[in-house]
């Protein structure tokens, strides 16, 4: 009987260690539905694009600016991502601890939205029709985002609903 005590003592106390023991980290893509997302920001930064005839791309150097980046990819059903990926990107002055953006305001701001159908297609860049971006600082190192906007795909409209928690990016 002492045996089966000690056996299932053990078995609970390795499930507390397992099931509290670790946090995911919170720049680590997720799990969100139908792909993976991660969502992040930068400080001290600024967005640049590089765009040629064959393809758009975009990094985060250096700059003056609060750097906002929400990444979604969908793989296709063989693990290769030949789904699509959906990257949004907007940039807030870096004292704004509270930002909204509506509407025409949307057009006002350096805010993209690149989308790209498949794996092998060119990543391309677009900007919000109608909607909202608003934030508001949370902590040192977490931002509160709410995104609801629609975005013109040459003529098929794509809503981007997000709330979610953007983390400083180190």
């Amino acid at each position: 009987m002492k045996h089966i005590s000690f056996l299932l003592s053990s078995a609970f106390i390795l499930f507390l260690i397992l099931s509290t023991g670790c946090e995911p980290d919170p720049l680590e893509s997720k799990d969100c539905g139908v792909g993976q997302c991660t969502y992040s920001y930068a400080d001290s930064a600024k967005i640049n694009y590089i765009t040629t005839s064959s393809s758009t791309s975009y990094s985060v150097g250096n700059g003056n600016l609060r750097v906002f980046a929400y990444v979604f990819v969908k793989e296709d059903t063989l693990g290769e991502i030949n789904g699509h990926k959906e990257f949004l990107n907007f940039e807030v002055p870096l004292d704004s601890d509270e930002f909204s953006f509506s509407d025409n305001e949307l057009s006002n701001t350096t805010l993209t939205f690149l989308y790209q159908e498949c794996g092998r297609c060119i990543l391309r860049i677009y900007s919000p029709s109608s909607g909202t971006i608003s934030g508001k600082r949370k902590n040192n190192k977490v931002f509160k985002i709410e995104v609801d906007i629609l975005v013109d795909l040459d003529g098929e409209i794509h809503e981007v609903k997000l709330d979610e928690k953007f983390i400083l990016d180190a």
